[in-house]
């Protein structure tokens, strides 16, 4: 009896992954990337496009400020509570400029959903 048992698991244990590599599109994991993927990839890359454009009119906005006067935080300064990109031990990736999101469905004239 356990040596039947142990053999299910086994089986099981290897043909999970395996039927997943082999996979169908009709399930598991790839019907997952199909189904999460794209739009969850829209939906970043609307973001990262919106905070981007915040953050460069803030940055205008900033530059024009008179010597003494508090400059404004962007979106993502806020949003993640950090004081600044740049400190004395370290620089903070910006999520605007390191995020990659590669496009569902590649294309040569635009490999990225973002950077756009």
């Amino acid at each position: 009896m356990a040596k039947a048992r142990a053999s299910r698991f086994l089986e099981n244990l290897i043909s999970a992954p395996v039927g997943c590599l082999l996979g169908s599109i009709g399930g598991g994991v790839p019907a997952e990337l199909i189904e999460v993927y794209p739009p969850l990839a829209a939906k970043l890359a609307d973001l990262a496009a919106r905070v981007a454009a915040n953050d460069a009119a803030i940055e205008r906005v900033n530059l024009k400020l008179s010597d003494g006067a508090t400059w404004l935080a962007g979106a993502e300064m806020v949003a993640r509570q950090v004081p600044n990109f740049n400190d004395v031990t370290a620089s903070v990736p910006r999520i605007t400029e390191r995020l990659r999101l590669p496009a569902f469905r590649y294309s040569g004239q635009r490999p990225y959903a973002w950077p756009r």
